[in-house]
C-alpha cells in the first residue's frame, strides 16, 4: 500500500484513499449487522436452554429432583463408558 502511494498522482491517491474509506464503512456497517444478528441469536439460545434445563431438573438449583436427575445421567454415563470399553478391548488385538 505504502509503496503504490509512492506512484501515485495526488488526485489518484485520493480516488484509491476514498475507495478504502467506503470500503471499510461498509465493512463496519456489516460487522455491526452480523454482531447483532449474532447476539440475538446468542439470547434466543440461551433462553430456549434455560427452559429445558427448569424443565428437566426444576426451578430450583437444589433440590431432589436435580440430584435425582443429575445421579442418573451419571449413572447412565458409566455404563455407556463400561459398556465401550469392552466392546473396544474384545475387537483389540495386539500387533506381533
Amino acid at each position: 500500500m505504502l509503496y503504490g502511494a509512492l506512484f501515485l498522482y495526488e488526485d489518484e491517491h485520493g480516488k484509491v484513499q476514498n475507495t478504502l474509506e467506503e470500503w471499510w464503512i461498509r465493512l463496519r456497517e456489516k460487522q455491526t449487522e452480523l454482531l447483532a444478528r449474532h447476539t440475538v441469536f446468542m439470547r434466543e439460545v440461551a433462553r430456549l436452554e434455560k427452559r429445558v434445563f427448569d424443565r428437566l431438573f426444576g426451578e430450583r438449583l437444589i433440590s431432589l429432583r436435580a440430584i435425582g436427575v443429575s445421579q442418573s445421567y451419571s449413572l447412565a454415563s458409566t455404563g455407556l463408558a463400561v459398556i465401550l470399553a469392552y466392546a473396544v478391548a474384545a475387537h483389540y488385538r495386539p500387533a506381533l
